[in-house]
């Protein structure tokens, strides 16, 4: 883990582990502002340490309800692939997600 807090506000649109990459790789961290159809996250079934996987997403708010909709539905879909691949791990990681 990096000494103190370093955060860095980039768009990514994807995050791929491959296979031996960041074997000392225990907690990962993201904090998505915006996540929209492009982003997408894969290879958490490679990182042989990781024990703990935090998404943090915040949406902006809206009044419009079909907005709020497809943000809940994004949400959830994110969290579903990334257990899905945590499940093919054998460190039995800890998928926890916080919106706001």
């Amino acid at each position: 883990m990096l000494e103190g807090r370093r955060e860095a506000m980039i768009k990514v649109k994807s995050i791929k582990f491959r296979e031996g990459t960041m074997p000392k790789l225990e907690r990962l961290l993201i904090t998505a502002r915006r996540v929209n159809n492009e982003f997408g996250l894969s290879g958490l079934q490679f990182l042989p340490s990781i024990n703990q996987v935090q998404l943090r997403v915040s949406f902006s708010w809206t009044f419009d309800q079909n907005i709020q909709e497809a943000a809940t539905r994004k949400r959830g879909e994110l969290k579903k692939e990334i257990q899905e691949q945590l499940a093919q791990n054998m460190n039995e990681p800890i998928v926890t997600v916080q919106y706001g």
